[in-house]
């Protein structure tokens, strides 16, 4: 049970650095955190310093943002209570396999990742905006024997607005290299009937999504899949 801090401004506190801690694990900005919550970044500015009451509306919208369980964040607060001065950042919810989104344009690859926050999918999700990128995230050699080698996503999803030949190359790489050659890469169009996604498929792609991708899609193929995907309703304690 999480121990009862002495002021309403501690708890405030308590729950600011929990905020604050997984948002540094994700690597991300406050103004990005706030996108994807879809709330204002003073507003979790003044949430990571304990500067604001916040409802329970607006708890569940950092949460999704940060695809992480309210109740994770809970527990970091009486983790941090208990353990004041040890170093805390959501325990083995960073060890859940990452999902690997590739395209060139940032805004459209952020909506995408703001639809896997709205599907509850909490499997952390990775970014890259050109196929050189993609190729150095998914292959690059492992230099010394004290590094891990390089995360193996459990999904890639490869925007078709990457030109050709870049993405049919990368395609073909992720389907003949042993590391990747399990994962499946589903390729995101603007249009069902793009042309390119018949040569993807043909290429090692799994299936495709069409633009815009809501969590609604998302949520769906999570479901129907037998991914690794992580929804945030079957890691929540009963």
């Amino acid at each position: 049970m999480l121990k009862s801090p002495s002021s309403e401004a501690e708890v405030r506190k308590a729950f600011g650095r929990a905020v604050r801690a997984w948002r540094n694990e994700l690597d991300l900005s406050q103004e990005e955190l706030a996108g994807r919550a879809e709330l204002h970044r003073t507003y979790v500015a003044d949430v990571e310093r304990g500067a604001r009451n916040l409802s329970l509306v607006s708890m569940t919208k950092l949460a999704r943002a940060l695809r992480v369980p309210i109740s994770e964040l809970f527990r970091m607060m009486e983790e941090r209570e208990s353990r004041p001065h040890d170093t805390w950042a959501g325990g083995s919810w960073r060890h859940l396999p990452r999902i690997l989104l590739i395209g060139p344009d940032r805004d459209e690859i952020e909506q995408i990742v703001i639809a896997f926050s709205h599907a509850q999918v909490v499997n952390p999700v990775d970014s890259v905006y050109d196929a050189a990128g993609a190729a150095n995230y998914l292959f690059r050699a492992t230099r010394s024997k004290h590094r891990h080698p390089p995360p193996v996503p459990v999904l890639i999803l490869l925007d078709l607005s990457l030109p050709d030949p870049s993405a049919s190359h990368l395609l073909r790489q992720i389907g003949s290299n042993a590391r990747t050659k399990s994962t499946p890469t589903l390729v995101v169009s603007s249009s069902e009937s793009n042309p390119r996604i018949a040569q993807s498929c043909r290429l090692g792609a799994a299936g495709y999504l069409v633009k815009p991708i809501d969590g609604h899609q998302l949520r769906q193929f999570a479901r129907e899949s037998k991914l690794r995907l992580a929804l945030l309703e079957s890691l929540i304690p009963s």
